[in-house]
């Protein structure tokens, strides 16, 4: 196979950490705000994208690659491909963020990489359970208490994405099941086809990463937002007329200004060809008080661990 490989490899590197303790690391399949890896020095992996006949490894992200015609295919994740990537960092601990292993496995080969450089590494594997949308706002979270905090810890970092991750609560609207990893009880596969006519609505479950239907009845309080909760919506990156359409019926469901939009500009095999997705999250004053949290807790064990 004959593989492209784009000079931006391992972007937002922090080749020199400087005092901080611990760097947020994730892969090229999750969008990330323009130039947010590099002012925040978040480490990307590398990943590889199937464009027309050709393969590109790069950790620019699908973006770069994406037209309103066509999208880059995300092909699997390769271990040795993370461990080049955490090499850069040195000494300094690593929190590396991914999408659940049931939608990609980048997660098990974060994991391999982790044990391949154990114990000259300090790297924490986070497994997310949710998607692209709840992941950014992970790996922002993380940046920013990072970036305020020069003296956050591994630990703290971590009970941060613990606190964050427990808010999200991330449906999928579909008019098919593609290959998504779903729990079709009690409905048999093909009762769900049918379940709700031209869209079904999935919830994902927290625990298992898995989807399940939601019914008729369930829908309107799944996606119920709450004066504390923002929505980030988003659907495959696409032609301005369908995608307009598409924001014209959010409004008409959410209300106007209650979401903001991100697109997707990647195919996964997982997913069906069409989706919404919805990502709900607690709003800047709830994530600040969990963050105060976090501050409040890492102190709390500092002092705990001195007394010892």
């Amino acid at each position: 196979m004959q593989v492209s490989v784009d000079t931006a490899l391992f972007r937002g590197v922090p080749m020199n950490s400087g005092h901080r303790q611990v760097v947020i690391a994730t892969d090229a399949s999750i969008s990330l705000k323009s130039g947010f890896a590099e002012s925040y020095r978040i480490l990307v992996v590398p990943r590889r994208y199937r464009v027309g006949q050709q393969t590109i490894l790069s950790a620019e992200g699908p973006i770069r690659f994406a037209t309103d015609r066509t999208l880059p295919m995300l092909l699997p994740a390769q271990f040795d491909d993370f461990v080049e990537a955490y090499k850069q960092v040195g000494s300094t601990s690593i929190v590396s963020i991914h999408s659940p292993g049931t939608i990609d496995n980048a997660v098990q080969q974060a994991r391999i990489a982790r044990n391949v450089l154990s114990p000259t590494a300090d790297i924490e594997i986070f497994e997310t359970k949710t998607i692209d949308g709840g992941i950014q706002l992970l790996i922002e979270t993380a940046a920013n208490f990072i970036n305020s905090e020069k003296d956050a810890t591994k630990d703290q970092v971590l009970a941060l994405l613990e606190r964050i991750h427990s808010h999200i609560l991330t449906v999928l609207l579909s008019k098919g099941i593609g290959q998504l990893p779903c729990e079709p009880k009690p409905h048999s596969f093909q009762e769900l086809v049918n379940l709700f006519g031209p869209r079904r609505l999935f919830k994902m479950d927290t625990a298992k990463a898995i989807f399940r239907p939601v019914s008729p009845r369930e829908q309107i309080q799944e996606v119920r937002i709450q004066k504390d909760q923002q929505v980030i919506v988003q659907w495959h990156h696409q032609h301005l007329t369908q995608a307009n359409r598409l924001f014209s019926e959010m409004i008409a469901w959410l209300g106007q200004d209650a979401f903001q939009v991100r697109e997707i500009y990647s195919k996964n095999p997982i997913f069906p060809s069409h989706f919404i997705a919805l990502v709900t999250f607690p709003d800047p004053v709830r994530i600040t008080e969990l963050v105060k949290w976090v501050k409040r807790w890492g102190r709390a064990t500092i002092m705990s661990n001195h007394k010892e």
